[in-house]
């Protein structure tokens, strides 16, 4: 099995993130993506010692196109930023930031034309933990992509809910995507694969989907959303 370089999930102590909050580190971009069940409480004052989010807007635009506009962003300001799914589209954050930082990030923001700002203030902070690290393993390819799986420290296949696939793989890299049936038809009859991994497993498919081998068949089976699965992430290596 060829091993690439592990990738690492982690978030510090101060900022204490929801466990499927996870970062987008291609190209030297800091991006968060956050939990959309990450609730926040708006505040009009703040403590220099406290971690806030500034809230710049919400667009219903595509992810894509979000990622596009927060790389423009990072360019003038050197501040790590985040994006949560909420209703249609996404808010976008500059963030997290001790409140000794508003005032200058503010007025960095004015130069470049964000006039609008919302200070937000994560609510119920004990409730939240420093998720496991995540070592992503490239296992084989398949066609032009790499194939590349979540694992945790202690070997085991990591275990998402359907809700945090698509940005588990995105992790990774932003043009990664969770496998499809064509290619899980592939990546499961692979006797390296097998080998490696075993054929028993059950892997997500898409949303309530998952999918595993038995005999020389796939077999689909419907879950429900808050189940966790192991998911395989491609990556097209034209894009990376």
């Amino acid at each position: 099995m060829v091993i690439m370089k592990f990738f690492f999930i982690y978030f510090t102590a101060a900022f204490l993130f929801f466990i499927s909050s996870v970062s987008f580190a291609k190209d030297g971009i800091n991006i968060v993506m956050l939990h959309p069940d990450l609730s926040f409480s708006i505040k009009i004052k703040h403590k220099t010692s406290d971690d806030y989010y500034l809230q710049i807007l919400y667009t219903e635009r595509s992810k894509s196109d979000v990622l596009d506009n927060i790389k423009l962003i990072q360019k003038s300001i050197q501040y790590p930023m985040a994006m949560q799914p909420y209703r249609e589209g996404y808010r976008v954050y500059v963030g997290p930031l001790k409140g000794s930082n508003i005032s200058s990030v503010r007025k960095l923001l004015l130069s470049i034309g964000y006039d609008e700002f919302l200070l937000r203030h994560i609510n119920n902070k004990s409730d939240f933990f420093i998720p496991e690290a995540i070592l992503f393993k490239k296992t084989g390819r398949i066609e032009d992509n790499d194939i590349i799986i979540p694992f945790n420290e202690n070997g085991s296949l990591a275990r998402f809910s359907s809700l945090d696939i698509d940005t588990i793989c995105q992790s990774i890299n932003v043009n990664s995507t969770v496998a499809l049936f064509s290619q899980y038809r592939g990546i499961l009859s692979s006797l390296s694969f097998i080998s490696d991994i075993g054929a028993q497993n059950r892997f997500w498919l898409g949303s309530k989907k998952t999918i595993t081998r038995v005999s020389d068949k796939l077999v689909i089976k419907d879950v429900d959303d808050h189940a966790r699965y192991p998911v395989i992430c491609l990556i097209n290596k034209s894009f990376s």
